[in-house]
This record gives structure tokens, C-alpha cells and sequence, in this order.
């Protein structure tokens, strides 16, 4: 019998040998196209001799003769020692079983499949930026930021309506290549955002311009990549773009329905926003669900590194609550070459 599996060529063949006109055993062959020595053939039987054992047969299988030969191929030679009834039951299949047995023994050995599985706590790398007892290393207005119970709280009330947009900003570097994870609550008619790669703008104070992660208590726009003072809307829930120069966003893919997705977003509970920001690909996730991604090719445009920050939005009065700010760098990838 012949079989080719990957790149082993293997032949198995049976002979009888005569002896006093009684068959008094067999004579297994193996051709291989590898060149091999006689230790590592010496497992491929081992294998076959398993088979025979399960299959109730329990004889011995004894090396006979190694004859290699100038092309590489080396002929294997078992003796099988067999009564003539029990020869007469080892048919054809026999012999394919014992091929199929020296084919898998030397088939090259491949790595076990395996599979992505959830990251759980996912915290290595990750560090904290807040203390959540003191404003160190942050700067904000304290009319509409305060600390309370280990969380940073951005507030508007009917006294203190706000013109432009104000932010808690982060003073601990300007992160290029990372991955930010906060937690938030937010007030029914609250609107705010998670600024990074971003700069401070002399006027107003505390304003910032940049990259956003779109959050607000009606779940209209969290998820969103949202470009503050900049090109707005980079893209929507549900949302895979490209931004291109002449302040195009071309839709790419998708990762869901808009409205779907928002049904993932707990309202006055407690959600968690998940930054992945690599390069020139932005991702946005909200308690584990991708929500946007915006790959920018506007060289002009894009920033590669830059501020963190927290924002309270113009509108009516409203609370936001941020609370467990992990931060992790990551090596920086340079974004490719726009065409």
C-alpha cells in the first residue's frame, strides 16, 4: 500500500516467507523518502506494535534488516512472527493499518491549535494616574471639578452654566502610543469626553483640542470619535473610517448597529471606557464592546502624542463621575507614509 501525507512518502508492504511449506511469518517493509538513521525508525514500529496489541494479536515485532540505498530512501525490514491461522486473519487492511500507523508516526509534528480567550482583569502594564483622594498631577477649574469619594467629579449647576467647554487635564506626560481605561457615571443630561493626543488652547483656560472619546448620558454620542476643535466627527458608533486629507472620512466597515451598540451602555451606572491608541488607528471601546475605530492618514491633521483630559460640556446642569484612571505606554509605531 502507498500513502502521501505532507512531505513523507511512505510504502508498506507485506511478504511471506516460506519454511518447510508453512508460513511461519511476515516480513514488513517501509520506504520513506527521508533519509533517516535506524534509532529514529526504530519508533515508527513501536507505533504499529501498539495497534497489534490493541488489536488483541500480542506478538512480537522484531527488527530484520536496514538496507539503505544511494537515492536516500531507507527499507526497513520487521519480522512479524505469525501462526498460519493467525496470518490468514491479517488481510489487506492489515496492512493499511500498519501504513496509516507509520504514516501518522512520522507525519511532521505541527503546534496544537489554540484560541483566543478573554483577557479577565487584563491589568498588566497599567498604572494609575489619580488618586482619587487628591487633585495631584491634574489641573482643573475648581469651580466645576471637585474631588468626592475617591472620584474626580466634573459639575454644572444653574449658577455656574458654562460658555465653552472646560477640562480636567492630566500634567503627567502627553502619551503617544497607549492604552487608557477609566471608569464614568454621568447624569441623564450630561455631556462630556475623554480627550487624548490633545493640546491646550491659551483661551479659554482648561480648553483642549484633540481626539475624543464621545460620552453622554443619553447615549447618543458615547462611543464616538469626536475631534474637539478640530475636524468634529471622525466617526460614529458603529463606525470603522479612514481620514483623509481635505477633511474626508470615508466609512471602511462596521462594527454594529448604532442603536444596538447603545443598548450596551448602562445609563446612571457606572461604565468603562477602554483607549486603544496605536499609531495612526484609534479604538474606541465602551464595557467591552468596540464602538468606533478611525484610522487617520491626514499627516496635517493627526496628532501623534499629546494631553489627557476630561471634559464638562456646555448645556444644562449636569454631573459626570470618573473614577480607577489606568494608564499603559506603549513602544511607539510609526504611522506609514501617506500615499
Amino acid at each position: 500500500e502507498h500513502f502521501e501525507r505532507s512531505e513523507c512518502t511512505l510504502t508498506a508492504r507485506m511478504e511471506t516467507i516460506p519454511f518447510f511449506s508453512r508460513i511461519q511469518g511476515v516480513i514488513c517493509w517501509l520506504e520513506t523518502t527521508r533519509t533517516a538513521s535506524r534509532s529514529s525508525l526504530r519508533f515508527y514500529p513501536l507505533t504499529f506494535l501498539l495497534l497489534l496489541l490493541r488489536s488483541s494479536l500480542r506478538r512480537r515485532f522484531t527488527l530484520h534488516e536496514t538496507i539503505p540505498t544511494p537515492a536516500g530512501i531507507v527499507v526497513v525490514r520487521y519480522f512479524f512472527p505469525m501462526k498460519l491461522p493467525l496470518l490468514r486473519s491479517c488481510s489487506a487492511g492489515a496492512v493499511v493499518g500498519l501504513a496509516a500507523a507509520l504514516i501518522v508516526s512520522c507525519a511532521p509534528v505541527r503546534a496544537a491549535q489554540s484560541y483566543p480567550e478573554p483577557a479577565g482583569a487584563d491589568s498588566a502594564g497599567f498604572v494609575p494616574i489619580f488618586d482619587g483622594k487628591t487633585l495631584t498631577g491634574w489641573d482643573a477649574d475648581p469651580k466645576y471639578w471637585r474631588i468626592e469619594d475617591g472620584m474626580l467629579v466634573g459639575f454644572v449647576t444653574p449658577e455656574t452654566l458654562l460658555k465653552a467647554n472646560t477640562f480636567a487635564i492630566w500634567r503627567g506626560g502627553a502619551p503617544a502610543d497607549f492604552e487608557l481605561k477609566v471608569e464614568y457615571r454621568i447624569s441623564a443630561a450630561g455631556n462630556s469626553g475623554i480627550n487624548y493626543r490633545s493640546v491646550e488652547i491659551p483661551t479659554p483656560a482648561f480648553a483642549l483640542k484633540g481626539y475624543q472619546c464621545d460620552i453622554d448620558g443619553a447615549s447618543r454620542h458615547t462611543g464616538n470619535n469626536y475631534e474637539e476643535r478640530g475636524r468634529t466627527f471622525l466617526a460614529v458608533r458603529g463606525q470603522i473610517t479612514r481620514a483623509t486629507p481635505e477633511a474626508k472620512r470615508a466609512i471602511i466597515g462596521s462594527l454594529g448597529d448604532k442603536d444596538a451598540l447603545a443598548t450596551l451602555v448602562k445609563k446612571d451606572d457606572w461604565n468603562q471606557v477602554h483607549l486603544i491608541i496605536r499609531g495612526n488607528v484609534c479604538t474606541h471601546l465602551v464595557n467591552g464592546q468596540v464602538m468606533s475605530v478611525v484610522v487617520d492618514e491626514d499627516p496635517a491633521a493627526r496628532m501623534a502624542s499629546g494631553l489627557i483630559g476630561v471634559q464638562v460640556h456646555v448645556g444644562p446642569p449636569m454631573k459626570v463621575e470618573y473614577r480607577n484612571f489606568l494608564l499603559k505606554t506603549l513602544p511607539v509605531i510609526a504611522p506609514a507614509p501617506t500615499k
